[in-house]
């Protein structure tokens, strides 16, 4: 039996968010009913400051001395131009098999010396140990819906997937004193990420699944969303 509610889009990194341990079909119904708008969730605007600066310095570069910055040309590719950055509204194309609109905002794309795309992230936190790092598989997932968006806009196909970890330098000296402030150092950090583009319509199919079920799933134990949705629910308002 499925409910009249129809998921019509969703982002690259709430499909992401399917892979990682201990997926919670039960908070991933709410949410996608909700839009994927939780109602108290305040997200510090220094992230998206930081995020837009370091595509900016990427930019600058590139139109200064006309070639990317050393520290992409570590992934081993011939990169030519930058490609213009893409708004999520423009970056989207409706899954045929499940309707639901993928979309998504990478942070850079090129196009390679041999025709194909490099679609690139930047993460800026400590570079983590592949194995212990429990975002990985939302990363790939994330990557691997815009290298699905790009093939089906026509755009071309991927021949590399990569996040850029921009690791801060946190041992303090005289010269990250200013008379204004302080300046903090970022070391780039590269890391390349296999993708499957199988993999995204597979989960554009659960998405669908799951949401249109009538009433919410099963939670996971020890959800701690779930625990709070269930204290909110337990409330008696006087």
């Amino acid at each position: 039996m499925e409910t009249g509610f129809v998921l019509k889009s969703i982002s690259a990194r709430n499909l992401g968010s399917m892979v990682v341990a201990n997926f919670c079909q039960r908070c991933f119904w709410m949410k996608a009913h909700l839009g994927f708008k939780a109602p108290w969730s305040i997200f510090p605007s220094i992230f998206s400051s930081i995020d837009s600066f370091s595509k900016k310095v990427t930019g600058v570069h590139i139109e200064s001395q006309h070639v990317p910055p050393q520290w992409l040309m570590k992934f081993g590719v011939q990169l030519s131009d930058r490609i213009r950055p893409y708004h999520w509204s423009e970056f989207s194309f409706p899954d045929p098999d499940s309707g639901i609109a993928l979309r998504g905002e990478p942070d850079e794309m090129f196009h390679v010396k041999d025709g194909t795309l490099a679609i690139l992230d930047y993460k800026t936190s400590r570079f983590p140990d592949n194995d212990r790092d429990t975002f990985a598989p939302l990363y790939r997932v994330q990557l691997g819906s815009y290298r699905w968006i790009a093939q089906h806009l026509g755009l071309g196909e991927t021949s590399l997937t990569g996040l850029i970890y921009f690791d801060p330098n946190t041992n303090p000296s005289v010269e990250s004193i200013l008379a204004a402030g302080f300046k903090m150092d970022f070391t780039a950090l590269i890391r390349r990420v296999d993708t499957d583009l199988g993999e995204i319509g597979r989960l554009l199919l659960e998405a669908k699944r799951i949401t249109s079920l009538p009433f919410p799933p099963e939670g996971v134990r020890g959800c701690k969303d779930c625990d709070v949705i269930d204290q909110i629910r337990a409330i008696k308002l006087a």
